[in-house]
């Protein structure tokens, strides 16, 4: 009789263990399933050219985003939200802004490292399409117009062109990442995070190097 209560207790420790190593693996899990953005390389193939220190351009910024993969959502707050914090204003009438920022997201999806890459170096306006396999992308051209803001105030700008402009900039960005990324619901607010910080330092390094 003792005999049998020892082994019913050994055995309920045993049972308790294994719950205890099967609910930390499986939490385990979890959290790296999270963690998307871990791992992300930045391609970049051009950098924001800043104006000339005399141009007086002032540090309002008008953001602009547009998205070709229909799969990007709510980059522009969170791109307003890092400039701001970086010193700019930001202004939702690009007529006010001295610095017009305008992120093209091209694709989103499954790319051979290798193919990106080339994708990327054509640079600016060239080809677009993801191929392959062996990583998770996102590209995208970004186009930065410094500008003098007129000081009537009268005049509204209509469209994103070189009236007034100074200086004008064209980047191609891409993010890569060699673990696989889930996109069917959009691309992850983690990776928008790494794209937004991104875009935000190569304004700012535009921004401050005539300030």
């Amino acid at each position: 009789m003792e005999f049998m209560r020892k082994t019913h207790f050994f055995a309920g420790l045993l049972l308790l263990f294994f719950a205890f190593v099967t609910l930390a693996a499986f939490s385990a899990c979890v959290h790296k399933r999270g963690d998307a953005a871990a791992g992300i390389e930045v391609l970049r193939s051009g950098a924001f050219v800043p104006s000339d220190v005399n141009a007086g351009i002032a540090g309002v910024a008008y953001v602009n985003v547009r998205d070709k993969s229909d799969m990007v959502f709510g980059l522009r707050a969170k791109l307003e939200r890092s400039l701001a914090e970086s010193g700019f204003s930001v202004t939702s009438n690009p007529s006010k802004a001295g610095y017009i920022v305008q992120p093209t997201v091209l694709a989103v999806g499954e790319a051979e490292p290798d193919s990106l890459r080339a994708v990327v170096n054509e640079g600016y306006g060239g080809t677009s399409r993801l191929s392959g396999t062996g990583g998770s992308a996102l590209l995208a051209d970004v186009l930065l117009v410094q500008r003098r803001v007129p000081t009537s105030g009268r005049k509204n700008l209509q469209n994103i062109s070189n009236r007034n402009a100074v200086a004008e900039s064209r980047m191609r960005l891409a993010l890569l990442s060699r673990r696989e990324i889930g996109f069917n619901s959009g691309v992850p607010e983690s990776v928008m995070d790494v794209l937004a910080r991104e875009l935000c330092a190569s304004v700012s390094a535009a921004y401050t190097a005539v300030r």
